[in-house]
């Protein structure tokens, strides 16, 4: 482990917000080259999904997250024009509680679904959610998916 990612770490255990995170300047550069995925979160959940995102980035993943927003950016409009991109291979989806009460994480879940072409990654990052998928499954029906044929992997 390199020390910017020990020191990453470290910050992320003693933060109190993603923002603090964000301006660190430690967390990986977000890649809009070819062949990147998308990450869609919720912020509140940042202390596990950061350490994802830096341990991916650390293997070589390319990876767009929100930390590649311009400032003065309609976000609604960069954040759909990257997941549409030609160069988005796929989104990786990070999904809790929090997420599924956030209108602009579902905002970006109903964009992805109007996606044909894209493949994604269903990740629970909290213990609320069962290890099943199936309260993931259900809480995605009553939100209008049809999430049969997907696989659901649980972080916590």
């Amino acid at each position: 482990m390199s020390e910017r990612f020990r020191e990453l770490y470290e910050l992320i255990d003693r933060a109190e917000s993603f923002d603090e995170v964000r301006s660190s300047g430690l967390l990986p550069e977000p890649d809009s080259d070819d062949g990147y995925y998308f990450v869609s979160y919720c912020h509140r959940d940042y202390k596990s999904v950061v350490r994802d995102i830096a341990a991916l980035g650390e293997g070589g993943a390319h990876l767009w997250y929100d930390r590649g927003l311009e400032s003065g950016k309609s976000w609604i409009g960069e954040v759909k024009q990257k997941m549409s991109s030609y160069y988005c291979k796929g989104v990786i989806f990070y999904i809790s509680k929090n997420y599924l009460n956030s209108p602009s994480c579902l905002m970006e879940l109903d964009h992805f679904f109007t996606l044909i072409t894209k493949s994604a990654l269903f990740i629970t990052v909290d213990t609320e959610l069962s290890d099943d998928g199936s309260e993931l499954s259900s809480a995605l029906s009553a939100h209008g998916y049809d999430p049969s044929g997907h696989v659901f992997l649980s972080d916590g």
